[in-house]
Formats: structure tokens, sequence, C-alpha cells
């Protein structure tokens, strides 16, 4: 086509032909000649005209990174007057999505340039760098200036296609495209909780006759019931994300989207460049859209329902064409926010740890107090949510006053004292009921799915016959739901979420006397075939006691449940029933197997050391039956090899002292 563009460019040749004919001009007066009409061409030439298939729906500012920077950059770059760079990151060709210096210098040239309309009206005379409403209204309005073709929708779930006219994409395959939406409610979930993702809106996109780029997707929210409630949407939710096959790709806060004058709500959300869905069924593409409620959420607003709409999404199919496609029946209803420390997900798990002190003796000074024992190795886990306490509360029960016994608790983790509680002080112990709260002066937190350990010890007051004699117990127990425990939003978990205990054993406090533990075991029975009455079991089994304190002397006598022998036991069926000596017939022995020193018919043991016994007891069942042997405990005394044990020590925790069933034929 000519036009006066063409009618200039002849002219001008022309004029430069004819003079050089007549003339018959030198080389170099020819070639200075056609450099001034080249630079004259490029006065005369049109300015190019910026045009760009993006929407623009937020503010952008230097610092940010964000897929609509890159297509902001691509938009500059069309205009010699505002591109971002000649060469390198930014130049035509290498845009990125970091907006630096050098677009923040862009725009302002692009400011200035349209200053009557995006800078009079807000009373500003020199560009600013920031892409606010006005300079986004002149970009998009140039941007809605290309050409347009409309073609109707024909597949299910789209009500009709809107696109530009462009060129071939770079990475598309195919010709013009379409796209097929269809609804995706498999993952919807109606219970969207405060500081967490939940997907509210789930939909496929298929691609057809060529690759497809999704750029934008453009969701509303409305509430749909209870509106004596807030329905302000930023109120319950504070962010949404588009997540296409599990990955995100675009985000918008909940305080951005438009509101209408019905109270609805709705946003085009930028999409991540090369959001692609390669064309054919195979290949579509499933998007989420994912809510995250509000943290600050009301009471009051916790039973409101709401509804998520998809309304259109924007791609670029194969030959540089961008189109909108409307999408019909894809919605989600019946959509609530509540707090995370209701969610079934969160539980708060207690147990004991497996160095928590089993039932035992604990000998400790009766010259000096400040003796340390743990109580008590607990171990709490956090599950759905990080959590926070700094308060905890235990429960003692103890033989005698608590004060008496101890005179501080602590609360300790990895080898740090956390709290303490002073038995006497009121305000942190009752006395009444043995409630100990410790108060912490900082917050405690146990991430998600992690186990945290803790003690509690006992920092001890001296034995002392009138106020904590020997053979003293407590034992410290987590009161049940002992911790203020507050999710990672800072809202109080209910009780119902408290799983578990963690229940401290008995501990048996002495200055002197002896402490036993078990070495050995075994049971082996013996059956006559002939003489089935004459079958019996042996049992076997070796301890090991330790005088504390003061030397010890422990007679080589045993017997049936008595506490001034050496050695008293019992014999039990499987269930732990005790069997009575007059039933069967038993015979019992104990003997020294090493340490200590044998005197008469007693082993002395010196204070601090250690001697092992073997107490062998067979037994004749008058009935045929399952049977074990119990120890019981050991009996001592102080006054040297003579007269019965004047003091014993239970042999705890039971199930250490006892054999294996053994069966017994009659």
């Amino acid at each position: 086509m000519t036009n006066k563009y063409t009618k200039f460019v002849g002219l001008a040749l022309a004029s430069v032909l004819l003079p050089v004919v007549a003339s018959a001009a030198t080389i170099e007066e020819l070639q200075a000649q056609i450099n001034a009409l080249m630079a004259q061409l490029a006065a005369a030439k049109p300015a190019a005209t910026a045009s760009c298939s993006s929407v623009f729906t937020k503010t952008l500012k230097q610092g940010m990174s964000d897929a609509e920077v890159m297509n902001l950059q691509k938009f500059l770059n069309q205009d010699m007057a505002t591109e971002v760079a000649a060469s390198g990151p930014g130049s035509m060709g290498n845009e990125t999505m970091y907006f630096g210096p050098a677009t923040k210098a862009a725009v302002i040239k692009f400011q200035n340039k349209y200053a009557s309309e995006v800078l009079a009206p807000v009373g500003l005379s020199m560009g600013s760098g920031l892409v606010g409403a006005m300079t986004r209204a002149k970009i998009n309005a140039l941007c809605a200036a290309v050409p347009t073709t409309t073609t109707p929708g024909t597949t299910t779930g789209t009500t009709g296609t809107t696109g530009t006219t462009g060129t071939s994409v770079s990475g598309l395959n195919g010709g013009a495209g379409s796209a097929d939406i269809s609804n995706y409610s498999s993952d919807n979930d109606t219970n969207v909780v405060t500081g967490a993702a939940q997907t509210v809106l789930g939909f496929k996109v298929k691609a057809d006759g060529s690759d497809i780029n999704v750029s934008h997707v453009k969701i509303s929210l409305a509430m749909t019931d209870n509106s004596s409630v807030s329905n302000y949407l930023d109120r319950y939710f504070q962010e949404l994300d588009i997540y296409a096959n599990g990955s995100k790709v675009g985000s918008a806060m909940a305080g951005d989207f438009n509101r209408d004058s019905a109270g609805h709500y709705s946003k085009t959300i930028a999409l991540n460049a090369n959001t692609i869905v390669r064309m054919g069924t195979a290949n579509q593409v499933t998007f989420a859209v994912k809510a995250i409620g509000a943290q600050t959420i009301d009471t009051a607003n916790l039973a409101a329902l709401w509804t998520a709409t998809l309304n259109e999404i924007r791609y670029q199919d194969a030959t540089g064409v961008t189109l909108s496609s409307t999408a019909s029946g894809v919605t989600y209803s019946g959509i609530t926010v509540s707090k995370l420390a209701s969610s079934s997900d969160v539980k708060v798990r207690f147990s004991s740890s497996s160095a928590n002190p089993d039932e035992r003796t604990v000998f400790v000074s009766q010259d000096n107090s400040g003796d340390k024992v743990v109580m008590n190795e607990f171990r709490i886990k956090a599950e759905g949510t990080k959590i926070s306490f700094d308060q905890l509360k235990a429960t003692t029960t103890s033989s005698t006053s608590t004060s008496q016994m101890f005179s501080e608790f602590q609360l300790v983790k990895n080898g740090s004292t956390l709290a303490t509680v002073d038995p006497t002080n009121t305000s942190e112990f009752t006395a009444a009921t043995g409630l100990a709260t410790f108060n912490l002066d900082n917050l405690e937190y146990v991430n998600q799915d992690d186990t945290v350990t803790y003690q509690i010890v006992g920092k001890m007051q001296k034995i002392a016959t009138a106020t904590f004699p020997q053979g003293a117990t407590s034992s410290v127990t987590i009161a049940t739901y002992g911790i203020n425990a507050q999710d990672v939003n800072g809202d109080v978990i209910p009780t119902s979420k408290f799983y578990g205990s963690a229940t401290g054993k008995t501990q048996t406090f002495r200055a002197t006397g002896l402490n036993v533990t078990k070495v050995s075991s075994t049971a082996s029975a013996t059956t006559n075939s002939n003489t089935p009455s004459a079958s019996f079991g042996t049992f076997d089994m070796q301890v090991k006691v330790t005088a504390s304190g003061d030397d010890i002397w422990v007679p080589f006598t045993i017997d049936n449940a008595s506490s001034t022998t050496g050695i008293s036991y019992t014999i039990e069926d499987s269930n732990g029933a005790t069997i009575a000596s007059t039933t069967g017939t038993t015979t019992a022995s104990v003997a020294l197997v090493s340490g200590g020193i044998r005197d008469g018919n007693y082993v002395k043991i010196a204070d601090g050391e250690s001697a092992t016994l073997d107490i062998v007891v067979t037994y004749d069942a008058a009935a045929a039956g399952q049977f074990r042997l119990q120890v019981g405990s050991v009996g001592y005394t102080t006054a040297g090899a003579t007269g019965a044990a004047t003091a014993s020590i239970a042999a705890t925790p039971d199930t250490d002292f006892q054999t294996s069933n053994l069966f017994i034929t009659n």
C-alpha cells in the first residue's frame, strides 16, 4: 500500500541520486549525503505504538518480584523513549520479574511522557516511578487499543472466548487455540482454617487446537448468608492463591479484591509467566484456588458462609492471540472460616519419656538439703500447628508434707530451668491438692510435628525423723490439660485437643538403707510323667544389694511375705494373684554369689558397696497351672550379725522382680 511515508522516501532518494549523476560527486560526499538522508528518515518515521497482551492489576514498585513486572518491562520496551535497558537484563527479549532501578527510571519516562493523564490529575509534575492507579489505567488503555476479535465458546463450561490478534509465540505448539474449562471439586474444603491454606475452588483446563499460556484468572467471592455479621472479605480471608498441578502460580491479598455495591468481591489475578497447558485431554491442568483464613477473625463471624466462583481465564495461543474464556458452573458454596485451634488436625499429646523414673528408692542426705531428684520426665508433641505455652501445672502426691520434703520444684528442658515452684508459696503451690503451677518468664514453643522432652526436678530437704522421715514417698504427675497451649495464631487450644498422660511413679526416699536391683532370673519345670504329682517348678533370681548411708547386714533367711527375713517372696499365678503359702509345697534358699563379707548367717555389706544374692524357690503346685516368683523386699539390720531384720526395702517396681510364667503339671 502506498502512503505519505512511502512517497516521502521515493522523493528523498530521487533528490540524492539526481545531484550525484550531475556533479559526479566523490564517494565521501555521496556517503555523507546518504547519512544525512537516513537521519531525516529516522526523524520522519512515526513513533511505535505500545501494545501488549497483559492486564495490569496491582500496584508495582521498586523492590518487587512479580510476573506483572516482566509484562511491564515488555510493555515499556516497545517504545524506545521508555525502554528499560538497551542490552542485558531488562532489555527487549531479556525482561525479568524484578522491579529494579532501571525499571523505575523507565516508568518515570513513561509518566513524564503522559504527564497530563497520569501526573496532573494527582497534582504531580514529575514521575515517581510507582505504578499506581493512574499509571495502570493509562497502560491498560494503551493495551486495550489493540484490535480484538470474538469467537463463540464451543466447549462445555466455556460460554465465550474473546481475544486479541498477535504473532506466533515461542514455546507454544499448534495454531488457533481454545480452552475447555470444567469444574473439579474433589479437593474442595468447606472449612478454611486461620493461617492455613485450604482449597475452596477447583477447575480443569484443557487446551484444544493449540498449547495455551494462561496469564490471568478472575474469581469472585460472595457471602451467602448471615447478614448480621461483617461481610468484608479481609475479615475472613488473608490471601487467595492459585495453584496449577500443585504448584503456586498466582496470589492476591484479600484486601486487594474489588467490592461491588452488593458486597460481592472479585479479582483478576495475574499468573506466573509460562503457566502453560499443552493441548490434548491427557495434558489438561488442574487449577486450585486456595484460601488462607484471616488470623484476626472475630468469633461472631465464624458462622458466615461464602461462595467462590470462577468467572473467566485469560490465555494466549500459539498464534499469539490473547483470549478470554468465561467459565460456567465452576462454583463452590458453604465455605466457612474457623480458628486453627479448633481444627481436627490440631492435637497436643502428652506421654512419659522412656527415661521416666520407675518406682525406686532414692537416697538423699540427712545432713544437708539440696539434692536434686528427677520426679517425672515427659514429652509434649504438637500436631497440626506450632504451639506455645507459658504455664504448666503438675500434681504432687506425698506421704508427708510436700514442703517438708521439697524446697523447690523445677521445670527443666535440656538442662536449663524454665520455671520454679516454691511449695511454701501459696500463689504457686496449693497444699490441699498438691497442685504446682509453673509460670514461665518466656513463651515455650513446640514446633509442629516436633516432640520436646521436659523434666520435673525436685530439690530435696534433708531427711529428718519428725518432718521428713525415712521411707517417705512422693510422685509428680502432669495435671490434666496441664498447659495453657495456644496455636500459631495465638488462639487458645481447647482441652478437647489434649491427648495422653504423663504419670510419675512413686519415689521412696531414705538417708540410709539399701538399694536392690535384679540381675537375672530363670524359670524351669521338672515334669514326672509317671507320677505327675511329683512335678515341680524351679525359680531362680539373682539380685544386687547396695548399702547406702551405713553398713548393713542381710540375713540368709527367706520366707513367704515376711518383712523380718532377709528375702521376702510370694508365688503368683499368671494374673498376679498371690498363691496362699498353704497351697502347694515350696522350698526356698538364699546364697551369696559375690561381693560383701559373709558374717555367720548374714552377709555384711559396707556403706557404698554391693553384694549379689541368689534366690532359689521350688514350687510343687496343688493343681496344674501357670505360676511365677515375685520377690517382695530385702530385709536388713544395722546392729551387726545378730537378730532378725529390723528394716526392709521393697523391691520395686514389682514387674522388675518377677520371673517369667511357668506351667507346672500336677
